[in-house]
């Protein structure tokens, strides 16, 4: 069952897929949605076990190699990214709320992973520069992106 808050974000969610808003107010609703599900969405989250099957799914089809640098596109929590760094020499998640990226580099942590790295990147406007300035490559072997919401 789900709290009578997550169902409003949800409802939410679904409205901002579905109404047309200005760029930044869009981004600025999706931030906060996706904020607020940081905590609970590798672990209670309604949706987390489609996540991390979409995950999985996702990397055991990207035929990646030891050698590769990846980059996971709104990684969230970097679950994705979490599993595509145990096989490959580099990942780099990116993500526009800042609670998903803290989740995600907490996570990093407490698995151990050594070869990942997260930062808080609106990707529609991901620049060559913003990744040089973080200390990123600019050519990667794989990109990744486990879903997207995305809207007209």
């Amino acid at each position: 069952s789900t709290s009578p808050r997550t169902s409003q974000l949800d409802r939410s969610s679904f409205a901002m897929a579905t109404t047309k808003t200005d760029e930044k107010e869009y981004t600025t609703r999706v931030q906060k949605v996706f904020d607020h599900r940081a905590e609970a969405y590798d672990t209670t989250d309604r949706w987390s076990e489609f996540h991390k099957a979409h995950a999985d799914i996702l990397i055991s089809n990207s035929s990646i190699e030891a050698e590769h640098t990846v980059l996971d596109l709104m990684c969230g929590t970097g679950m994705a990214a979490r599993r595509a760094a145990k096989l490959c020499k580099k990942v780099y998640g990116l993500d526009l709320s800042p609670k998903m990226i803290k989740s995600a580099r907490k996570a990093t942590r407490e698995e151990g992973v050594t070869t990942a790295q997260f930062e808080v990147c609106d990707v529609s406007s991901l620049t060559a520069d913003f990744l040089e300035k973080k200390g990123m490559p600019t050519k990667f072997d794989r990109i990744l992106c486990v879903s997207a919401l995305v809207a007209e």
